[in-house]
């Protein structure tokens, strides 16, 4: 469950356009903490993760997935990331993004 954290992290942080040295920097902490949290070789507490999802614009449940245990099970990790992201919008975006998601399933359909 570690592992996955870690390369939620990890995609997130590149999403972001932050090297592992510019992560840590914000964090105060070392790269090489970093790596290991990436790698799933060590885990960090609940605060850590959140500030980590501060730094990185994501939602902390989308770090935490695997541990949610009332998440639905249609929802992945990244439905939950874009929810997260559509939630802050406005009223008129988040109208806009689900015309788009529409059509996109027309489209697939």
């Amino acid at each position: 469950m570690f592992k996955q954290i870690g390369i939620r992290i990890k995609t997130a942080r590149i999403n972001a356009g932050l090297t592992q040295e510019q992560l840590s920097e914000r964090l105060e902490c070392s790269s090489s903490f970093i790596s290991r949290l990436e790698t799933g070789r060590i885990s960090t507490s609940l605060e850590k993760l959140y500030e980590i999802s501060q730094i990185l614009n994501v939602g902390l449940e989308t770090l935490l997935y695997d541990f949610l245990s009332d998440t639905s099970p249609y929802l992945d990790p990244i439905t939950i990331e874009v929810l997260s992201k559509l939630e802050h919008l406005p009223s008129a975006y988040k109208q806009a993004a689900l015309e788009m998601i529409q059509s996109l399933t027309k489209l697939y359909k």
